[in-house]
């Protein structure tokens, strides 16, 4: 996790914006097969000699199939007990908005984030520019939450918020498809349609 200074805060605030204009995919859907347990998908997400789009499937797969909103720090970490795929990525928090994001911000307590997974990655389809696997997410519990707190929520590598609430979430592929998710179900649409 890399912590910025405000100027390079407000640069990543203008890539984030660039980025909810081209979220997406293309392949098949998060699931990899049924059956698939955690520390499977936990595997997958960590294993360098893997194809990068299985390695994304299988993150995004943790995600939409373990974790549920309205979901507290110990039970993300029930599900993220593998988080060193996140070692590479850069997980950046959403304080000033100048376009929509796909997630709601419904309180003043919630506080969005994105994670580009695995950045390195280039998928083999998408739309250009193709900007790979996104997740956006809220926490509540906190008036803009820092980074840091959020990364120590998601990685269980630090003390983290006993209060913080992952609120929805939603995965964005690199062919424009963003599945929503919320306590009231997942919504799927795609940005280029």
């Amino acid at each position: 996790m890399r912590v910025m200074s405000i100027r390079s805060q407000l640069n990543c605030a203008l890539l984030v914006l660039v980025l909810a204009c081209g979220c997406a995919h293309n392949l098949p859907r998060a699931s990899l097969s049924t059956g698939q347990t955690v520390a499977r998908f936990n595997a997958i997400a960590n294993n360098l000699a893997a194809d990068p789009d299985e390695r994304c499937r299988a993150i995004f797969s943790l995600f939409q199939d373990f974790i549920k909103p309205d979901s507290v720090p110990h039970d993300i970490q029930a599900v993220l007990t593998d988080t060193r795929w996140l070692d590479r990525t850069n997980l950046i928090g959403i304080y000033v908005l100048a376009g929509s994001i796909p997630v709601d911000l419904d309180s003043l307590d919630v506080t969005p984030f994105v994670i580009s997974v695995l950045p390195a990655v280039k998928p083999p389809k998408g739309r250009p520019p193709n900007l790979g696997y996104q997740i956006y997410f809220t926490l509540a519990g906190e008036y803009c939450r820092s980074e840091k707190s959020a990364f120590a929520i998601i990685t269980g590598k630090q003390t983290w918020d006993e209060k913080a609430v992952l609120k929805q979430f939603a995965l964005c592929y690199p062919d424009g498809t963003i599945e929503r998710v919320t306590r009231l179900g997942t919504r799927q649409s795609n940005m280029w349609r």
